[in-house]
């Protein structure tokens, strides 16, 4: 009995381990796409029309939300309308407030998108032009999706339940999958 609970805890941290090896591989590409875009001549210039080219680009290659917005609040563009279209207010305004403040990039709390109708994890980055002026581009993703394809790569055991949970408690990800922005308990 000793050895089949040293070899399930043993199983549990590398599980554990391999869900967030593969999140962070995550969120280290979506830095890097927004690094890109942050240092974008367009972006410099005010060229909104193009840098939502450009992250369209970015978001279709990924299967990404990207969305931009200035100090205020107001939401330039997101990728899931087209370039122009009149968009609901931000959904993660704390964090987005949050990282203007702090100059640092934060990651949101699972949220329902308004635009893209799914359940979203978004990192969200403070942007400066060269003039002072200052933006916040926010980089989603489907958090069910991603995290189960995260956990596909992960060996856990049949009767086992995964899943990864924001500061709130809400399951951002789960395996097997469902739940996604309840708060987690004992049967979610």
């Amino acid at each position: 009995a000793r050895t089949t609970r040293a070899t399930i805890e043993g199983d549990s941290i590398a599980a554990a381990r391999g869900i967030a090896n593969g999140l962070t591989f995550r969120i280290t590409a979506l830095q890097g796409t927004m690094r890109s875009l942050a240092q974008s001549h367009a972006f410099e210039r005010g060229d909104w029309s193009q840098l939502y080219q450009q992250a369209q680009a970015f978001a279709q290659a990924q299967e990404i939300v990207i969305g931009f917005g200035d100090a205020s609040g107001r939401v330039l563009f997101n990728t899931n309308a087209p370039f122009g279209a009149e968009l609901p207010p931000l959904t993660a305004k704390s964090r987005y407030r949050e990282a203007l403040d702090t100059g640092e990039v934060q990651i949101t709390d699972v949220m329902y998108g308004s635009v893209s109708q799914t359940w979203l994890l978004a990192l969200t980055r403070p942007l400066q032009q060269s003039n002072g002026d200052k933006f916040v581009l926010a980089v989603a993703f489907d958090s069910a999706h991603h995290i189960a394809d995260t956990m596909e790569g992960v060996r856990l055991q049949p009767e086992w339940v995964a899943a990864v949970l924001d500061q709130q408690g809400r399951i951002a990800g789960r395996q097997p999958q469902g739940f996604v922005g309840q708060i987690a308990t004992e049967d979610a």
